[in-house]
């Protein structure tokens, strides 16, 4: 009956679990985290027989987050160790690039001039991608982004290739990441560390004042980048705060020249009818001393402007692939689901506000002014969720289906190769593009499967990622019942609401029967609970005092209770 990853208690004959048997069992408490196998009932047995189960494996201490991380990764079969061949291929390669002997390459550019910078989070461990940008002569500007030429390293159907095909993205859990490739190649060779010569594909554009993306080429290039920048320093430098800005100071000139370039692209976006969903997203912090803290990812101008750059190149990609009418992996974005997007319209308007659809569909513009709109509501914030959670999921697809978010068509993604396996897929096609030649019946063939397998996988890798978030936030709540917070209202149901803690960033249930001595009805159209007796609602945004109830830790469960509010 397949392997069960998870038990929560290894006490037999507990009243709602299985079962355990086994050698070892008696040794157990309860809390351990096993690997075990169950046992259906013997045939002829009680029809209302449950099954036992035999213990494999001990995983450990379900509250000891290392032991948890390892478990959320095997139970989803994401595995750290690379195959010994593929490990092998890596080793074998060289530790650096010989900048003038890639250069003579045929059709390989030579832009070690050019003055690319990467601007990446302080702790990153890979740089895959570095930007630069000049003036143009007629106004405007050419913008150069640097993707790491991961291509050139992984051939197709390599010990390699079967590797990253077989993970299909990198995995990212707080304090983890289980990379897509070795790190001789994530780490080392497709890191675009500064001072040292680096094999890239180069996309060139030429970018208007308005923001309009004229004529494209790309290139195989060798590059040298100038300086490894965080996101805070080159915000620093771009808000003249030196004392903050570390070596970012001197790259000021072409800070600003890039940060112009991003807020036209964005602009221009915006109007065409790209969502802007910038909602908060927690990350875990830790610190030197081993502990850690939940908070809300710091956004600045400097990661927006990263982002515009990337998308603009994903999709000056994209129309050439168009243009040339050439299969490629594209990244689609469905349609809302209808019923979703009427009960959106249903909150919204209980709230004030008018979502817009047109013969009964919904448009990119319309939801872009719907946002707009409540952007700075006390339930603005909760009203952009729900608008998230209306949106379907996007995936990889061979039919160009468009990108709903992005209000445009012939989207992909090229910029990660290091840590996407579709973008690797992309960097070959492209290569063959550039050169003229088909994608080679073979891999044309293929590309349904492999986008296919590529959702799948991403899903995995996000699902893992997401159950070590949780697994964070309970930690941080535990041993911390009784203690009171102000908290935000991010959803309603009809057993209770869901409120969120600004510190730790974390979220939980507040329970009906713990809103206190009222009645509570469920308004389903507005999203509201409405007290029976006093006629007091509690609807998204509102502003709640709390008290932590339970916090369980192998449930990721975070329970409050209402508080009184101050006086």
């Amino acid at each position: 009956m397949g392997d069960v990853t998870y038990l929560d208690s290894a006490a037999p004959g507990l009243p709602g679990w299985v079962p355990l048997e086994g050698a070892g069992v008696r040794q157990l408490v309860e809390g351990t985290a096993v690997r075990a196998r169950l046992i259906p009932p013997p045939p002829g047995a009680p029809r209302q027989a449950a099954p036992t189960a035999l213990l494999l494996d001990v995983l450990g201490d379900v509250d000891d987050p290392d032991e948890e991380v390892r478990r959320i990764l095997e139970e989803r079969g994401v595995e750290r160790e690379f195959p010994p061949a593929a490990q092998a291929q890596a080793d074998a390669l060289p530790d650096e690039v010989d900048g003038d002997a890639a250069c003579g390459e045929p059709g390989r550019a030579d832009m070690r001039r050019v003055p690319f910078v990467t601007i990446d989070g302080a702790d990153a461990k890979d740089f895959d991608d570095a930007v630069a940008a000049e003036d143009a002569a007629g106004g405007g500007w050419r913008l150069y982004v640097g993707i790491a030429d991961v291509a050139d390293y992984v051939r197709e159907g390599s010990a390699l290739d079967q590797a990253a095909a077989a993970r299909g993205t990198s995995t990212y859990l707080p304090g983890l990441c289980v990379p897509m490739l070795p790190e001789k190649l994530s780490n080392g060779l497709c890191s675009l560390r500064p001072g040292v010569d680096r094999q890239a594909m180069v996309a060139v554009m030429d970018v208007g004042s308005d923001g309009a993306v004229g004529s494209c080429r790309f290139t195989d290039a060798v590059i040298r980048s100038r300086a490894r920048l965080t996101y805070a320093q080159a915000q620093a430098a771009l808000d003249d705060r030196q004392a903050e800005a570390g070596q970012a100071w001197g790259r000021r000139a072409d800070l600003r020249r890039l940060s112009r370039i991003g807020r036209a692209l964005n602009t221009r976006r915006r109007a065409q009818g790209a969502l802007d969903l910038d909602l908060p997203e927690p990350e875990v912090l830790f610190g030197e001393d081993g502990g850690f803290d939940v908070r809300a990812r710091e956004r600045q101008a400097s990661h927006r402007l990263i982002e515009e750059l990337m998308l603009a190149a994903n999709m000056a990609v994209g129309r050439a692939f168009q243009q040339a009418e050439h299969p490629c992996i594209w990244r689609v974005h469905p349609q809302p689901d209808p019923e979703k997007v009427g009960a959106l319209s249903r909150v919204g308007q209980a709230h004030g506000f008018s979502l817009v659809t047109r013969k009964g569909k919904l448009t990119p513009l319309d939801l872009a002014a719907f946002l707009a709109a409540t952007e700075g509501h006390p339930a603005g914030s909760a009203l952009h969720f729900m608008a998230l959670r209306t949106l379907t999921r996007a995936e990889y697809s061979v039919d160009d289906g468009g990108h709903f978010g992005l209000g445009v068509d012939g989207y992909l993604h090229f910029t990660s190769p290091i840590r996407r396996y579709p973008d690797l897929i992309v960097h070959r096609l492209l290569k063959r593009l550039v050169a003229g030649r088909g994608p080679g019946a073979g891999l044309e063939d293929r590309l349904g499967d492999m986008a296919a397998e590529s959702s799948k996988l991403e899903r995995r890798s996000m699902e893992a990622g997401f159950e070590a978030l949780d697994l964070y936030r309970a930690l941080a709540m535990r041993g911390r019942e009784g203690e009171e917070f102000e908290a935000k209202v991010t959803a309603v149901t009809s057993f209770g609401v869901f409120v969120q803690v600004a510190q730790p960033f974390v979220e939980g249930l507040l329970h009906v029967s713990d809103l206190g001595d009222d009645w509570y009805e469920h308004d389903e159209e507005g999203m509201f609970l409405v007290a029976k007796r006093s006629g007091q609602r509690i609807g998204l945004g509102d502003a709640l005092r709390v008290r932590v109830s339970e916090v369980n830790v192998r449930r990721r469960r975070i329970a409050f209770t209402r508080a009184a509010d101050r006086a």
